[in-house]
């Protein structure tokens, strides 16, 4: 059995942990978002187990967004990889689980610690009805964040 560590968007545990990659098992709730942050060096990638996330990317001056959904009718993909240097976050819209796994990007193996945080996650008490909309960061009170409106808080 592996140790959960609590977050303020559910609960992580490392599963398997080698120079060449690091695999973790998330447990999401739902109104649950980590913090906006990027990797120098590695790579993530998400796969939805169950539950909906959005994972909203920063490329340039634009966000993006990719939406995991572990439903094979619904709308989404059941995974995705962002590369180093992306500033991320992820949004849960439906609690359930989902496997990061980290892989060496610009470097020879994962450094644990390459993270650089812009803000800290945190708990929605309830899911705006325009999730589907625009892509945006929530900032570290759970503000709408978008380009241009200044730096994250």
């Amino acid at each position: 059995m592996h140790k959960f560590d609590e977050k303020c968007w559910g609960s992580t545990a490392c599963t398997d942990h080698h120079d060449m990659f690091s695999r973790h098992e998330l447990v999401i709730q739902k109104g649950g978002y980590c913090s906006v942050h990027l990797h120098q060096y590695r790579i993530n990638h998400f796969e939805i187990i169950s539950g909906i996330v959005d994972v909203v990317c920063m490329f340039g001056p634009s966000l993006r967004k990719v939406r995991l959904n572990s439903d094979p009718d619904g709308k989404g993909q059941r995974s995705c990889y962002i590369l180093p240097m992306v500033a991320h976050q992820f949004q849960v819209i439906e609690g359930g689980s989902m496997v990061e796994v980290y892989t060496p990007g610009y470097c020879d193996e994962i450094d644990i610690d390459d993270i650089h945080r812009f803000t800290t996650g945190g708990k929605l008490n309830c899911i705006p009805t325009d999730m589907e909309n625009e892509p945006f960061f929530l900032d570290t009170v759970g503000n709408k964040w978008q380009f241009g409106d200044g730096d994250l808080k």
